[in-house]
């Protein structure tokens, strides 16, 4: 089912990602389709580098551990945001006007694809970065990167506008030769290290001064906009609520571990700490760069459609529009070397993505007991939800605060310190500040219906929630 919205402008258009709606039940989809696209997304160029960075400050059996333990976090977090996209078939964006209000919702909107379009920027820069390696024997930003760099943001803009179909359809064709150039990186990185006894055996690199709460840090860093936005984005097509926990097992169970062992098996092999530098070591940048290529378009598609879809909700513009500009956005900013400031990038999106987790959660399972009114309430000109939901802005406050001190004295697990607080910190917030609400009286939550379809435009307009 198509649905037709107004833009900013007064014109009309019509949606075919159920940017604005709930999806439909003729819009879900198969559990193959979004598990194609987020096993895709969990290939990442940065994740390799962010486990070379990881596997050069310690032994191997740390790493297994901090592998564990930054999945574990990053299954947690998908699982959930992609549960509540499923169950109200919302995106991001629509999640975030309940959690935060319907002005204010546009804060939490926003941060999501920020934090994506420089995700997005570095992905791009890795793919330069190998091409201009392997053409010019350099790592500086010249010629040869930077048209790298606009071919492969045009490549992964242009599919990326067709919509979640092609984004899909990019996961199948991508994933089988990642799998296959991986494996036979993680063979030779073998061959190099003798036996498994010698690489448990091997000590740090000369990153070995981090702590072991840095490395769980930038392991959850390395994926925490896309578990915390994408998540619902995605998964909201799911046709079953476990189809969300499946979803998230599989990438960040079972893909994003391999992509984390093998990249530490080749650091561990050559003593990189980047994976240009891992791949140039093995002399295999022609197919490094295929595989980076790969990875960066999987990974990347995905980013574009979901920050697309929280800027066309917060700006009032087309989606279509929207990835155009944030490809531009991140191709500038990868051409002017995004990716050399990677380690601090992972800290902060670590700091600045899960607290809205923390709020988004706490909001749906814990002060609306698990379910929100129609998405079409929310998006109308005479919805009463409160512009600014003052819990979630305190929560988000001291989540970021909570992530960011934790950190630095190695307390505990600081994503989970920062996910823990912000949540609880919301709950309480919520029960101090009461704000009018009309949810309870615009809907029966004992009485959902489940085979609810979007409604039309006409429909929105004979209801007086569109003009």
């Amino acid at each position: 089912m198509k649905t037709e919205h107004t833009l900013n402008n007064g014109h009309a258009y019509v949606d075919k990602e159920y940017s604005q709606v709930r999806v439909p039940n003729k819009g879900r989809q198969r559990l193959i389709r979004p598990t194609a696209v987020w096993f895709g997304y969990a290939f990442g160029p940065v994740a390799l580098n962010s486990a070379a960075y990881v596997a050069g400050a310690f032994k191997f059996s740390t790493m297994i551990l901090i592998t564990l333990l930054g999945c574990g976090m990053l299954i947690f977090i998908s699982g959930l945001m992609g549960w509540i996209g499923q169950r109200e078939g919302m995106t991001f964006a629509l999640i975030s006007r309940f959690a935060w209000g319907s002005k204010a919702y546009r804060i939490a909107t926003m941060i999501i694809p920020i934090g994506l379009i420089g995700w997005s920027s570095i992905h791009i820069f890795t793919v330069g970065m190998f091409v201009n390696r392997m053409i010019t024997n350099t790592s500086d930003i010249n010629a040869v990167y930077i048209i790298t760099c606009i071919i492969t943001v045009c490549c992964i803009g242009g599919s990326a506008v067709k919509g979640i179909h092609t984004v899909t359809n990019i996961g199948f064709f991508a994933v089988p030769y990642i799998l296959v150039l991986l494996f036979i990186a993680a063979s030779k990185a073998m061959g190099d290290l003798g036996s498994w006894n010698n690489v448990f055996t091997m000590e740090p690199g000369a990153l070995g001064t981090i702590t072991l709460a840095t490395g769980v840090t930038a392991m959850v860093g390395s994926f925490a906009c896309g578990a915390g936005g994408a998540s619902a984005d995605i998964q909201r097509f799911c046709k079953k609520p476990r189809g969300a926990w499946v979803v998230s097992l599989v990438t960040f169970g079972i893909a994003y571990p391999f992509l984390m062992v093998v990249s530490s098996l080749i650091s561990l092999a050559t003593g990189a700490t980047t994976f240009v530098d891992a791949f140039a070591s093995f002399h295999m940048l022609p197919a490094g760069s295929i595989v980076v290529f790969l990875l960066a378009w999987s990974t990347v598609n995905a980013d574009y459609y979901t920050s697309s879809l929280s800027f066309a909700a917060a700006l009032g513009v087309r989606r279509e529009v929207a990835t155009i500009v944030i490809a531009c956005v991140g191709g500038i900013l990868a051409c002017l070397g995004s990716g050399f400031f990677l380690e601090k990038y992972l800290t902060y999106m670590t700091a600045f993505m899960v607290p809205i987790v923390g709020v988004a959660a706490s909001d749906y399972f814990l002060v609306n007991k698990g379910h929100y009114p129609e998405p079409y309430i929310a998006i109308g000109k005479d919805s009463k939800i409160p512009p600014v939901k003052w819990g979630a802005v305190i929560a988000y406050a001291v989540g970021v605060a909570t992530l960011m001190i934790t950190e630095h004295f190695a307390f505990l697990v600081p994503p989970v310190n920062c996910l823990v607080v912000t949540a609880l910190v919301h709950f309480i917030a919520c029960k101090l500040l009461p704000q009018k609400s009309n949810f309870n009286d615009l809907i029966d939550k004992d009485a959902r219906d489940e085979s609810f379809n979007a409604p039309s435009f006409e429909e929105l307009k004979a209801q007086g929630l569109v003009k």
